[in-house]
């Protein structure tokens, strides 16, 4: 993706930005203060998109026009800064318009007296954390955004431009001073960066997980009122019962509620004990009698039976859903996984391995890399 024109309007309240991108080479001069840091950030908050430059500055608005391949000019990312100094990030991609929702900036040094620092970092991460999980946001992130060469001749580029950010709120783990950005061998800085994008990571889960939870939970319901008709299948063997009380019981399991163990295991047991005098019944008590009525210990099985049998069906369900929910709980973990793999293939040969704990902390031997 090359870059053809960046425009801004009330960039810290005076400036106004219409830079048009020559295809070789472009140079920005300009005597201090003019605007060539400024105008830069916000390209690489609109770019990347950096969640930070973008709520850092004051401005009306701005925009970077783009071309995905020639020069089509068919790529159009806007930051908008309405009434209530609310961010709105939109995207024109080839005629495919991706608007966010209003998301609230970053409170002004006079709000910040009324909040400690863990309220403001709070509050801070929760609207970052909604920015990642915009449409818009994601959209941008997918394209082959520019690459920016840092003053420390370090290359950067997509999301890592925030971990450049000096005012970012670290994890506690890694605050070995006042100042996280000091200067620190090359594989400390890396390694602290790997950690902050896998800590970062870790903190959008739940809100992904939210959504399939709810997909779960709405399935689930949905099921509950589904009409069941008039069922005549034959009843199962004992086995078969016993085979499906396993699946239901590691479903459970896997969803974190064992407490229902009980009443699975009582519900089963019954419905074992139906099948098992069905099985013991003789060919003579299943056939009717003289006036074409059967026996009553038959047609109190039957009754049992069919009473109950369409649970078995809604338990069936219940264990595919749940099948699918803890699939789609590994894929959200899958880059996690993919990554612990990779680094630990790298340092097979040293006897090392890099684990990812499920709160998001690295472990792992990296005393000899340095």
């Amino acid at each position: 993706m090359r870059i053809n024109a960046f425009q801004a309007e009330g960039v810290h309240g005076y400036l106004k930005f219409d830079i048009t991108f020559y295809p070789d080479l472009t140079f920005l001069i300009g005597i201090n203060g003019s605007g060539k840091t400024t105008a830069l950030k916000l390209i690489l908050g609109l770019t990347s998109p950096s969640f930070n430059y973008l709520n850092r500055m004051d401005y009306d608005w701005c925009r970077v026009i783009c071309s995905s391949e020639n020069d089509e000019q068919d790529i159009k990312i806007s930051a908008i800064q309405d009434k209530e100094g609310n961010l709105i990030l939109e995207g024109n991609f080839k005629g495919e318009i991706l608007r966010s929702d209003s998301i609230q900036r970053f409170f002004s040094s006079e709000v910040q007296d009324h909040f400690d620092r863990d309220e403001i970092s709070m509050i801070e991460q929760d609207q970052r954390e909604r920015f990642e999980a915009m449409s818009v946001t994601k959209k941008i992130r997918g394209l082959t955004t520019p690459k920016f060469l840092g003053l420390d001749r370090r290359i950067y580029e997509g999301k890592a431009i925030d971990f450049r950010f000096k005012s970012r709120k670290y994890p506690k783990s890694l605050r070995n001073s006042s100042d996280v950005l000091q200067d620190v061998p090359a594989i400390d800085s890396s390694l602290r960066e790997v950690q902050e994008l896998v800590y970062d990571f870790i903190r959008q889960l739940p809100q992904q997980q939210y959504l399939i939870s709810d997909t779960f939970k709405e399935k689930l319901f949905g099921q509950s009122f589904t009409f069941q008709g008039y069922n005549l299948e034959q009843i199962p063997s004992p086995q078969n019962i016993s085979d499906k009380r396993e699946s239901v019981l590691k479903a459970i399991e896997s969803l974190g509620i064992k407490y229902l163990d009980d009443s699975i295991n009582s519900f089963f047991d019954k419905m074992g004990n139906i099948t098992k005098m069905h099985e013991e019944l003789t060919p003579k008590e299943k056939e009717r009698n003289e006036d074409r009525s059967y026996s009553a210990k038959y047609i109190d099985i039957l009754s049992q039976w069919y009473n109950n049998s369409s649970q078995l069906k809604r338990i069936d369900d219940i264990i595919k859903y749940s099948e699918d929910y803890q699939k789609e709980l590994i894929r959200l973990r899958a880059p996690l996984k993919r990554l612990e793999t990779i680094v630990s293939n790298f340092l097979k040969e040293g006897k090392k391995s890099l684990h990812i704990e499920n709160d998001g902390e690295i472990k792992g031997d990296f005393d000899k890399l340095a």
